[in-house]
């Protein structure tokens, strides 16, 4: 998916040369893509680019809501528990030494993204509609989007275009439009390219007036974004990037619709290329496109900072939204059964209040918070369960409108329930 060692995909490469900044650094990496309920591998790394060793280091990193610690996987260092997450210490770390900070987070199997649209290309053409915007070659049918049955992922049907020597402009429309909503919208496809460096490529533009006005999204992608910078002839369109050059492995890319929320919107795949002679190297394939999804996304990401005795503060995020939960079909309510509480939230959407139907084997205490889709807490309240049938109602008149997470702990469970907040 590219490197940034290597001159020809596209993939920059922005390290510093580490004596150009004497600091102590850390960065932060986790599993970028887990089904819900697999667990996550995070690694902190802290490094000593400073002409001194340091000592005393400290490193506090947040544990988001529906995690919990597994396991250390690093020696040498001690973890301590607090009510944010973990604070891992160690002694010191000599002038340009690093140290690399493994562990496992279990993750809930209750917290998932939700899909509203799903199309892998199975079905045929229902959903899309093919425009030639541009020239193409004399056969009319020769460089337009079709269905391959064996370009997509695993070897499945694709939507595809080849890249070639002709001047061409096509574009692959989606036929009716989709309402954005939810907490994180987002627009997943599968794809992967191989096309002339910088002159053919494809885009992804969007559209809210039904098709009249097409919007180039460059700066909304947060994962595997644009290659390159494509020139002003591909498709006269200034200061444009696109997916160009090359990269064979399918791989997911994703475009941040927030700022659509509450609008319909077309989206469409566009591909061009400039004539060439005939035989040129360097045409490639073209581009498939697969499984594209439109999704409300959850995601883990937390911030690490670390600390020493001389003063040294640092903070890290993971990048690229840090690990993203894989999707489910989108139902408009759902029910949660954890064992040994059968729980059931009502109504959801909610506006002044929810109700809380609980069946406990045992009698217990029961912990009931609420948290934003980012992991802040907004409120919590404790209650005492009898054995069987019990009802509690949390008022949420307070809460502006949106989506949140509401946990439910007992002593020996925990389970968790979307919530939508009406306006």
């Amino acid at each position: 998916q590219g490197n940034s060692d290597e001159n020809k995909d596209g993939i920059e490469n922005f390290e510093q040369m580490p004596t150009c900044i004497q600091e102590l650094k850390l960065t932060k990496a986790v599993s970028d893509e887990i089904k819900a309920g697999d667990d996550i591998t995070v690694t902190l790394t802290l490094t000593n680019h400073k002409a001194e060793k340091v000592t005393g280091i400290k490193i506090n990193d947040v544990l988001p809501i529906g995690v919990s610690f597994s396991e250390l996987l690093t020696e040498d260092v001690t973890i301590d528990f607090s009510s944010s997450g973990l604070e891992i210490s160690f002694d010191e770390l000599a002038a340009g030494a690093s140290k690399t900070i493994e562990y496992i987070l279990n993750t809930s199997a209750d917290l998932y993204s939700e899909q509203y649209f799903f199309d892998d290309v199975e079905l045929g053409e229902e959903n899309w509609v093919i425009n030639p915007i541009g020239v193409q070659s004399d056969d009319e049918n020769s460089d337009i989007w079709t269905i391959d049955p064996s370009r997509g992922v695993e070897n499945s049907s694709a939507w595809f275009i080849p890249s070639t020597v002709n001047e061409n402009d096509q574009a692959l429309e989606l036929f009716n439009p989709i309402l954005v909503t939810g907490e994180q919208p987002v627009l997943r496809f599968y794809h992967r390219y191989q096309t002339e460096w910088g002159n053919d490529g494809g885009i992804v533009q969007i559209s809210k007036d039904g098709g009249t006005e097409w919007e180039t999204v460059d700066t909304k992608f947060f994962k595997n974004p644009y290659s390159n910078r494509l020139t002003y002839s591909t498709f006269a369109i200034p200061h444009i990037s696109g997916f160009t050059g090359e990269n064979l492995v399918f791989h997911p890319s994703y475009i941040n619709l927030k700022e659509y929320i509450g609008q319909e919107i077309l989206i469409r795949f566009r591909f061009a290329t400039d004539e060439e002679a005939e035989n040129a190297s360097g045409v490639g394939f073209g581009w498939a496109v697969d499984n594209i999804e439109l999704m409300d996304m959850f995601n883990y990401n937390s911030e690490a900072c670390a600390t020493s005795a001389e003063g040294d503060e640092i903070c890290a995020v993971a990048a690229a939204a840090g690990t993203i939960v894989e999707s489910r079909r989108f139902t408009a309510t759902k029910e949660v059964t954890v064992e040994p509480l059968d729980v059931k939230v009502y109504p959801n959407p909610a506006d002044n209040y929810i109700n809380i139907d609980i069946t406990s084997a045992t009698r217990t205490d029961i912990s009931i918070t609420i948290f934003t889709y980012n992991g802040r807490k907004i409120s919590q309240r404790r209650d005492r369960l009898q054995e069987g049938y019990n009802h509690l109602v949390v008022q949420v008149d307070v809460l502006s409108e949106g989506f949140y997470i509401l946990e439910m702990r007992s002593n020996d469970a925990i389970t968790f329930q979307k919530v939508a907040i009406a306006p």
